[in-house]
């Protein structure tokens, strides 16, 4: 939110998507902080994942919000490089990361929820796999439209290089089962594609102007 102080009316527009995020996100730690150790029952830690995802997932509703305001947002005078490296840019890479820690949130739940057996399959190898992909092709069509004009290109870049790390640092942590690390190598490609899509929306809008 430091471009406001340059008069930056973007600021305005994604201000109030910060602090809703920035209050969820607190209540996610103070919630996550009551994780049990390894060991405890299903009960017990459900009874921490599944807030903690539930805050996850609105958490990243917020800043999505931002997002989606910063990209129906009038351009006005033009694009503000200011606005769009201090607000555009860090809003689409939170909306993006906290896409990918939903995921993650849903399938710690999952793992450990008691319902049936189809929401237990999430926390396994193929059902992170399947929420690696969800994700990855979720996060492509979000980062194209975000970044499919030229006044909010960057928040779809930020949105789709967020989505691409946490897909890469998925795929090369050791202890991931290979199903979800090859999930996530394709998500990697999937989320640059989106935004490449996105750059090559901006770019034709502003050669149809010329």
């Amino acid at each position: 939110l430091a471009a406001g102080a340059a008069g930056d009316a973007r600021a305005a527009a994604a201000g109030a998507a910060w602090l809703s995020t920035w209050a969820l996100e607190n209540a996610w730690q103070v919630c996550f902080q009551s994780l049990p150790s390894p060991g405890a029952s299903d009960a017990r830690v459900s009874a921490t994942a599944v807030p903690s995802a539930a805050l996850l997932v609105g958490a990243h509703a917020a800043m999505l919000s931002g997002a989606l305001a910063l990209r129906g947002a009038a351009p006005g005078g033009g694009v503000n490089l200011l606005g769009a490296l201090l607000v555009d840019l860090p809003t689409g890479l939170n909306a993006g990361w906290l896409a990918a820690a939903s995921g993650i949130g849903l399938s710690l739940a999952a793992r450990h929820a008691p319902g049936p057996a189809a929401v237990r399959w999430l926390g396994s190898a193929d059902g992170g796999a399947a929420l690696v992909g969800a994700v990855s092709v979720y996060g492509a069509g979000i980062a194209a439209y975000l970044g499919g004009a030229p006044h909010s290109l960057l928040v779809g870049v930020g949105y789709a290089a967020a989505t691409a790390w946490a897909c890469t640092g998925i795929a090369a942590k050791s202890d991931v089962a290979p199903q979800v690390a090859g999930a996530a190598r394709r998500g990697a490609l999937i989320a640059a594609a989106g935004g490449a899509v996105g750059l090559g929306l901006s770019l034709l809008a502003l050669v149809s102007k010329k």
